[in-house]
């Protein structure tokens, strides 16, 4: 499994998309005899598959990863972790959309529109189920930060009231805290709002 694994991030390396699939594909296969075809959530198969994903949307292979994950979810359903990178690739095609242009002209910007609010709802449905790991922080902030870019603020503001009670890494109350900044200043709460903008900047002082 290595040894396509290898071979793989030569290929990726050397843009060669097909020959990339094509070795990922068998060393994913020989991870799922290793599990004995059980391939339960949280296995080697699982984790392998994660760092995968992660890789191609690192390097903005948004499309490929979510080739690549459609086909895992169902090999390996109801897994956490691979809910919470299915859901950030959905979240990530959502805020990337771009007008194409024909004959000139741009097309219908309601056809983007349309393709954004449905990644968007895609990622809620992945994150919502990811998110049922308490562990997994960061499907719960993001899928809050979902809702602020839904202008949901009603549904972000408990998510992120949760988080940052719960006194998380700094990482994450840097961004909870961004988040929540955020929804306070649209409610004109401005004291509160610095408050929590100033908890980020104690947080992580680089951010």
């Amino acid at each position: 499994a290595m040894l396509h694994t290898d071979i793989a991030l030569a290929a990726f390396r050397a843009r060669d998309g097909a020959q990339f699939e094509f070795h990922a594909g068998i060393a994913d296969g020989w991870l799922a005899l290793a599990d004995d075809r059980k391939s339960p959530p949280g296995s080697l198969r699982s984790r392998w598959n994660v760092a995968v994903a992660r890789l191609l949307l690192a390097n903005g292979e948004a499309g490929l990863a979510e080739r690549y994950l459609d086909r895992i979810n169902e090999r390996i359903p109801n897994d956490p972790a691979i809910l919470l990178v299915f859901g950030t690739v959905k979240e990530t095609q959502a805020t990337r959309p771009g007008l194409q242009w024909s004959n000139g002209k741009p097309d219908n910007p309601a056809a983007v529109a349309s393709a954004r609010d449905a990644a968007l709802n895609a990622a809620v449905a992945l994150l919502q189920r990811a998110a049922a790991d308490p562990a997994l922080v960061e499907a719960r902030l993001r899928l809050a930060r979902i809702h602020v870019l839904k202008k949901d603020d009603a549904s972000a503001e408990p998510i992120l009231t949760a988080i940052l009670a719960a006194q998380p890494k700094p990482p994450m109350k840097y961004l909870a805290s961004l988040l929540l900044g955020g929804i306070r200043e649209r409610q004109k709460q401005f004291d509160p709002a610095a408050r929590l903008y100033v908890d980020a900047v104690l947080a992580v002082p680089d951010g």
